[in-house]
């Protein structure tokens, strides 16, 4: 079992600034079950075609890895990843955003629609955490 276990990138998670907020925060959730329906229209890049189905809803399932009330009272959504980073993205952490970020907003836009049912309030902040960059990555939403 032992060597399942990346013993780096749990050491580093401990001195990650998400750890830091995480541990100053007022309220921590962690693996939110969650179904909403959302618009037919947000899963397809033709426009034509949305306009066809704009008035048709899809159930939406998932689980929220974490979320949770920073110490200021924001709204802050959270994905832990995997994805396998080059050597220049580990280096630089833009590159790592850009990739991370174009992988996975689309998944975070509906993890952002499911808080804002659930909470009342869309995320202020959404963040990936990626295990092999040891930090996590801000997401335009």
């Amino acid at each position: 079992m032992g060597k399942l276990v990346n013993l780096r990138q749990i050491a580093a998670f401990f001195k990650s600034s998400l750890y830091k907020e995480l541990s100053e925060a007022k309220k921590v959730y962690r693996e939110q079950r969650f179904n909403i329906l959302l618009s037919a229209k947000d899963f397809t890049e033709d426009e034509e075609y949305a306009r066809l189905i704009e008035n048709e809803k899809l159930l939406v399932q998932g689980v929220i890895d974490l979320f949770f009330e920073d110490k200021n009272g924001n709204l802050v959504l959270c994905d832990y990843k995997t994805d396998y980073l080059t050597p220049d993205e580990l280096k630089n952490k833009e590159l790592a955003k850009k990739k991370l970020s174009s992988a996975h907003s689309r998944q975070l836009s509906y993890y952002s629609a499911a808080l804002e049912e659930i909470c009342g309030k869309r995320p202020n902040k959404v963040l990936i955490y990626s295990l092999p960059l040891g930090d996590s990555v801000a997401v335009d939403m």
